[in-house]
């Protein structure tokens, strides 16, 4: 990685992501009360926030070269279920 160091950028970028979660304990979200789920009701009962660091090298200017991504997204492991 030492040899390959280069001039970048680093982008970030946030937003919504529909489809990709889901409560596991819709029955237990429902026991909020209803001031605090009327909070989220644009965006349902889990946390859709998704963000996005781009990182792109800039040895080539007219062609910028994406190097990596990372990502941070609200999923834990037993959301996907049927309840």
């Amino acid at each position: 990685a030492y040899r390959n160091l280069q001039p970048g950028t680093i982008h970030i970028s946030q937003g919504l992501l529909f489809g990709a979660n889901r409560n596991r304990s819709p029955t237990s979200y429902l026991l909020n009360p209803k001031s605090e789920r009327d909070t989220y009701s644009d965006v349902g009962d889990t946390d859709k926030n998704m963000i996005l660091l781009k990182f792109t090298g800039l040895n080539d200017t007219t062609n910028p070269q994406l190097l990596g991504a990372l990502t941070w997204f609200a999923v834990h492991g037993t959301s996907m279920n049927n309840t």
